[in-house]
């Protein structure tokens, strides 16, 4: 499907609240916009592209059901690894 670029007059504050939104479901600004025309519009989300397997060395785990559950999984990892570089950057 092509895309047409358009510019777009908005009030900053009605541009805030669209971020705000974005940024909670995940979406960029320009995604989030379609999805709200798309939802007001009736005419409803492009189909949903089928999950790929991870590939490579990770291709052991299973693809997260969605963005928060990739968060949750990130910010755990995360947490242990600075945990155990805190804990061995006395050490020489």
């Amino acid at each position: 499907m092509s895309t047409r670029v358009m510019s777009l007059r908005i009030d900053p504050g009605l541009l805030e609240e669209i971020r705000r939104r974005a940024r909670a479901e995940g979406r960029s600004v320009s995604s989030q916009i379609l999805h709200l025309v798309r939802n007001q519009l009736g005419v409803g989300s492009p189909p949903k592209r089928r999950a790929r397997r991870t590939m490579g060395w990770l291709a052991h785990l299973d693809v997260p059901e969605d963005l928060g559950t990739y968060r949750r999984f990130r910010r755990s990892v995360s947490h242990r690894i600075m945990k155990k570089l805190r804990g061995t950057s006395g050490s020489t």
